[in-house]
């Protein structure tokens, strides 16, 4: 097992800077016999060193008889429960800076900040030499976490721990398996989520997501504020006709144990594949919305497959707005055939809309613009 052990610790070194690692598995039947010629030996005592600072942990060692392959069941747990942390891969000086320092965060004076800074870093530099760790530590992690290590599907924005978690549940859970974790909120909605509620939709079975405002700490020791979701899956492929459960924002133990009880709202899954189109791939967001009744549900379903404002063009003819407009898919007509003049402004900005409202163009038909 320890040369098993070796070979997998060649494999996860390179990426944190052991050049030639993964170029060395092509000797694995020397490793295996532990006969390494001696270049290969002191790749070998590099990976090691690397594992050892890194703490590499291979989980088909750690637990053979789960990943074993066999003819009575597929490699992994049957149920993976979590709540991995939520921190992104990315270190911030600043921050950092405040927690030795918290007085750091009032100051709005960029010159009185800076002054204090120093003050802090002459009394205590070794904070200095923390932080100069932590930036090489992030810039030698973010490598890592790529496709070619087997992290397929992060999104756009910067590397969030609960994502690359995710991923990894999914790995280690077999076909058939179950998964729950603990999550944020942002997890279903945010942009930078995209990746892993992709992975989630199409390659699992997800079956309920329960919201919790932690309002008073009530479900988690954690910052208040805080939205939470809670996640429950099948890892299985998505299958057309799927339900999901969905519940929430619960604010206390009781109102929780309510949604519990009522089992949740229905939201079918190609509904809600139809609602969040993407213009920018042929897969969708899956962003899942909060509905407190089954009624919201119909409701959300009939505006989404209505006009979406966000996509109005002008100058254009409509044709059979109405009769268009419903019975369309949301993506079906382009919307410079269904309504003529209307298009979104995000404000009526004296200068970059200065055409609506310049008094040459006052008169009749026009409405008058004060401010």
């Amino acid at each position: 097992m320890e040369t098993i052990r070796a070979i997998l610790d060649l494999w996860a070194a390179e990426p944190f800077g052991l050049k030639g690692a993964r170029s060395a598995l092509d000797q694995a039947d020397a490793i295996i016999e532990d006969r390494p010629p001696d270049g290969l030996r002191s790749m070998l005592d590099g990976a090691r060193a690397e594992a050892a600072r890194r703490d590499f942990f291979h989980w088909p060692i750690e637990f053979p008889e789960v990943f074993h392959h066999s003819t009575e069941r597929t490699p992994g747990f049957d149920a993976v429960i979590g709540n991995p942390p939520w921190e992104k891969i990315k270190f911030e000086r600043q921050s950092f800076y405040a927690i030795h320092d918290p007085g750091l965060r009032g100051i709005r004076s960029g010159d009185d900040r800076d002054e204090r800074l120093t003050r802090l870093l002459s009394a205590f530099p070794q904070i200095e030499r923390e932080a100069e760790e932590g930036v090489r530590l992030s810039a030698t992690l973010k490598p890592f976490f790529r496709p070619e290590n087997g992290y397929v599907a992060q999104g756009a924005g910067d590397l969030d721990l609960y994502e690359l978690f995710c991923e990894r549940y999914g790995t280690l859970t077999r076909a058939g398996g179950r998964l729950g974790v603990v999550l944020p909120r942002v997890a279903f909605l945010g942009y930078g989520s995209r990746g892993f509620r992709r992975w989630l939709f199409r390659d699992c079975r997800p079956t309920q997501v329960d919201v919790l405002l932690n309002s008073g700490r009530w479900a988690f020791a954690m910052e208040p504020r805080y939205t939470v979701a809670l996640l429950t899956a099948e890892v299985a492929p998505a299958n057309k006709g799927g339900m999901l459960a969905a519940s929430g924002p619960s604010a206390s133990l009781a109102e929780f144990e309510r949604t519990l009880a009522d089992g949740g709202i229905p939201i079918p899954l190609d509904d809600l594949a139809a609602w969040t189109p993407a213009a920018d791939s042929t897969e969708p967001t899956w962003e899942v919305p909060l509905a407190p009744t089954a009624d919201h549900v119909r409701l959300l379903g009939r505006i989404r497959r209505g006009p979406r404002f966000d996509q109005l063009s002008r100058g254009e003819t409509p044709k059979s707005i109405f009769t268009k407009t419903l019975a369309a898919s949301p993506r079906a007509t382009p919307w410079s055939e269904r309504f003529h003049g209307m298009f979104p402004v995000r404000e009526l900005d004296e200068a970059m809309q200065r055409g609506f409202f310049t008094p040459s163009r006052s008169g009749p038909g026009t409405v008058d613009v004060w401010k």
